[in-house]
């Protein structure tokens, strides 16, 4: 194959073209063509060949390529069809490289680690995310099953800084809190929307999150005796938490689970959380602690 620059617009544009790819807006495809910026998340992955890697949305395969010549063990999960029929031709010659076509909302990661690597190695994850499923992705990442041990995502930069959002401030809500509760995240670096075809009407940025050993049961499945025994059940503690934002914590939780304000206010006492005081004054170890006392309510 002759060699391809998919940093180059005009080389971009002719493969689309020919190809007879139509750029799909519904699926926020936009391709990064910008040669400093894939060096740059190269860089955060730092791939080799003892490495497993999923890549979600490759695209055209701007990173796919530099990850496959690593020598890394990488499995591409793309959902649009004539994508995949060009990364086919791209990734040919990489016996390295498995190609699905897939909706990652509809992908187990842990199963597809095991069917195609037979075993559940530490795995890194890399994506420049879909604007409209930023968070989503990011809550399957952190839920999974699959040992991961490094996520490089790209992300809108409004994400970026909720997810590295201070207490009290304004982007501090219920994404900051779960990234912060099960990972160690970093604000790697901006990226212009100039560096996309087509240019997005939002700049992105790209953050690495690393998994941390946390203070919370992590089983799976809830059982009627335990009914915040998992991530799940944290994650509806923090929603609920953040979910009437100008009220107060104890206002909130009342209204969004149904409890009475009594053993709410008894659960924030044990947590030595005022109740007057609202969701976004909380840290992350503050709601594990109230995530811990409610469990051992109902243990």
């Amino acid at each position: 194959m002759d060699k391809i620059n998919l940093t180059s617009p005009a080389q971009v544009k002719n493969i689309l073209r020919e190809n007879q790819i139509s750029y799909r807006k519904k699926w926020g495809q936009n391709f990064l063509i910008d040669q400093n910026t894939v060096d740059k998340i190269l860089s955060q992955v730092n791939a080799n060949p003892s490495d497993f890697i999923i890549e979600i949305g490759p695209g055209l395969g701007v990173l796919s390529l530099p990850l496959a010549q690593s020598g890394a063990n990488l499995i591409a999960i793309e959902i649009d069809k004539g994508l995949v029929r060009i990364l086919k031709k791209f990734l040919y010659d990489y016996p390295n490289v498995t190609l699905l076509e897939s909706d990652i909302r509809k992908t187990n990661l842990a199963e597809l680690a095991s069917e195609f690597w037979y075993k559940l190695p530490p795995t890194k994850i890399v994506a420049n995310l879909p604007y409209y499923l930023t968070s989503p992705i990011i809550y399957r990442i952190i839920g999974e099953e699959l040992p991961w041990q490094k996520a490089v995502l790209m992300v809108q930069k409004e994400v970026a800084n909720r997810m590295v959002a201070r207490v009290g401030s304004p982007d501090y809500g219920a994404l900051t809190v779960l990234v912060n509760s099960f990972t160690r995240v970093d604000y790697s670096f901006s990226v212009s929307r100039k560096v996309f075809y087509p240019s997005p009407k939002v700049d992105s940025a790209v953050v690495t999150m690393e998994p941390k050993e946390v203070n919370i049961p992590i089983e799976s499945k809830p059982t009627e005796r335990k009914p915040f025994e998992s991530k799940p059940c944290f994650k509806k503690l923090v929603f609920a938490s953040f979910g009437q934002r100008r009220k107060t914590i104890l206002n909130s939780l009342h209204g969004e689970t149904g409890f009475s304000k009594k053993i709410i206010a008894k659960w924030l006492e044990r947590a030595e959380i005022d109740p007057n005081c609202r969701a976004e004054e909380l840290t992350a170890e503050e709601f594990a602690n109230l995530f811990w006392v409610i469990y051992n309510n109902f243990r």
